[in-house]
């Protein structure tokens, strides 16, 4: 789907389609965890953007998923600076909701890099995004900073409590019906 919008827009030529299909594409590249596909579709993205003027309301977004694909990558230390920026963006710019998504790969790179070392830098990133999504109503993003506190009880040898947070991420993924993230959790709680 991402591929047919980006040959889209290049036929129709709009700058700021462009910026779009190039930047959703790199995020679920990201999701699909092919990484250098998700790097190359958002460094595209936020150069056509940067040097356009067009949708750099989304750069946020994009730096953190640009984070996301480095690690993936395995290049940790650009994971982190992106990471960083991404948050620094959002600030900048006073977009609240991309800060949430920010933090969710800051938390994401830290635990990669850091492992138990980075735990307390780990848990404030997740709980400025979850003020962050209580004060902007971002709910949809909930459900990944319970896997996210999953994540970080494991790393702390919180077997129990890694288990209470897949259970509840596994329960808003249902609520909001985003079935295929439910039934990877549901797998993951039954190993």
């Amino acid at each position: 789907m991402g591929w047919r919008a980006i040959e889209s827009n290049e036929k129709i030529g709009s700058v700021l389609g462009r910026v779009i299909a190039y930047g959703h594409c790199g995020m679920a590249c990201v999701l699909g965890q092919q990484w250098q596909s998700a790097r190359e579709n958002l460094e595209l993205a936020l150069e056509l953007g940067r040097a356009n003027q067009a949708g750099r309301v989304l750069d946020a977004y994009y730096v953190a998923a640009l984070a996301e694909a480095h690690l993936g990558l395995g290049k940790m230390p650009q994971a982190l600076k992106l990471a960083e920026e991404a948050i620094q963006i959002a600030l900048r710019m006073q977009i609240p909701v991309a800060e949430v998504r920010a933090q969710l790969a800051l938390a994401r790179v830290r635990r990669a890099v850091e492992g138990a070392d980075g735990s307390a830098a780990i848990a404030a990133a997740l709980d400025h995004a979850q003020a962050l999504v209580q004060s902007t109503g971002a709910r949809s993003y909930e459900p990944q900073i319970s896997v996210e506190r999953a994540r970080l009880a494991a790393l702390r040898s919180d077997a129990s409590g890694a288990q209470q947070w897949l259970r509840e991420a596994h329960r808003l993924f249902n609520e909001m019906g985003a079935t295929g993230h439910a039934e990877r959790l549901a797998k993951e709680l039954a190993s």
